[in-house]
């Protein structure tokens, strides 16, 4: 799936999460949620991440290839890895991290080019229905799908997440500038 796709079904789980009280919600964990979901795609040069980062993603692209050793059980133990130093920095980021990097495993094996879940021992892929095309009109419909099941669950974890006044009260509490700027009583 494209980098978009990920981010919208990693930051949703996230949501999930934050909604059924696993983790606290918060910018940070939002954060750790992109980051994990870009994560696997550290194997490619043309992603995201590999645009970013091109000293890691060149030679893991050029050694491994796309979607193996970061799409794999080995991938997994690395972010399970990471997710450990990271919420030794900021409680739940870790946890966020690994929910962003899991929910964009699950998503890549929707797609027809799938994951080698098991590189280096195997570099068969596997894919799980419905197998879209990356970028295609199907990965967006999958997606869309996705999102809304996401939201459903959310909105019945957590209602009040939906009411404009909650909406309103986190708006205005990260776009207040004390001394320029404060917000309407």
């Amino acid at each position: 799936m494209m980098g978009r796709s990920h981010i919208i079904i990693g930051v949703g789980v996230c949501g999930v999460l934050m909604a059924g009280g696993i983790i606290a919600p918060g910018r940070w964990e939002i954060i750790g949620a992109v980051a994990g979901s870009l994560a696997p795609d550290i194997d490619t040069p043309y992603s995201i991440i590999g645009r970013f980062l091109p000293f890691l993603a060149h030679p893991i692209h050029s050694i491994a290839g796309h979607r193996t050793a970061s799409h794999s059980a080995i991938g997994v133990m690395v972010a399970i890895a990471v997710s450990a130093g990271l919420e030794t920095w900021q409680a739940y980021l870790g946890l966020a991290f690994l929910a962003g990097y899991m929910a964009h495993i699950g998503a890549d094996l929707m797609t027809k080019e799938g994951c080698a879940m098991l590189y280096p021992l195997s570099r068969r892929r596997y894919t799980v229905w419905p197998s879209v095309q990356t970028g295609g009109k199907g990965e967006s419909l999958v997606v869309l799908i996705i999102a809304a099941m996401l939201g459903g669950m959310i909105y019945f974890l957590h209602p009040d997440v939906f009411a404009p006044a909650a909406w309103r009260a986190a708006l205005l509490s990260h776009l207040t500038f004390p001394g320029i700027v404060s917000p309407p009583a």
